[in-house]
């Protein structure tokens, strides 16, 4: 049986493609880039664009590891949320700028739907991290004693004061009035 804090296949397709289009690929041709300007400029032996090229190459080292790792390996939502952002306005400049290639307009297109992607994906491993918590195992199990909607406001309030995972106290808040407004209309 698959473990639900884990990602199913499908996921993890979706996540080695995102990885590929998004950090692999750039990675790859800013270091073509990087390579053949730092060559340029020793054989110029032009200091001061060695010294920029290593900088903008550092920075985008940063840039790139911190897209891998808030959005890859913690499984984030906020900078993928910047991504498609910005993937949506360089799609703007690309539409009214004639002379961008049709390759980068599909790049943005591709690097914009694997993140909306990825950022569904994580959304929900989130959720699951969130349910499996004992923070929230803990505040359903109190939950589930309330009979009516003013027991459980009541015991909410109490755990709120208690409780420092307030995301999980009220997640399972949330689904134990559902119930209870399920039940009452039964």
């Amino acid at each position: 049986m698959e473990n639900s804090l884990e990602f199913t296949e499908a996921e993890n397709k979706i996540r080695k493609k995102w990885l590929f289009w998004s950090i692999k690929l750039p990675a790859f041709i800013l270091g073509c880039f990087f390579t053949i300007g730092v060559l340029s400029a020793i054989i110029t032996t032009n200091l001061m664009a060695i010294m920029g090229l290593l900088l903008a190459s550092f920075l985008s080292v940063c840039g790139l590891y911190m897209n891998y790792y808030c959005a890859y390996k913690n499984a984030g939502t906020i900078l993928l949320l910047f991504e498609m952002i910005w993937s949506s306005f360089s799609l703007v400049v690309i539409l009214f700028e004639s002379e961008m290639s049709a390759i980068f307009l599909l790049y943005q297109l591709i690097v914009f739907y694997y993140s909306y992607k990825l950022r569904k994906i994580n959304k929900k491993f989130q959720e699951r991290n969130l349910i499996a918590s004992p923070a929230y195992i803990n505040a359903l199990s109190v939950f589930s004693t309330a009979t009516n909607l003013k027991e459980l406001n009541e015991q909410f309030s109490k755990l709120r004061d208690l409780e420092s995972s307030v995301k999980a106290l009220t997640k399972a808040y949330k689904q134990q009035k559902k119930r209870l407004k399920l039940a009452s209309f039964n």
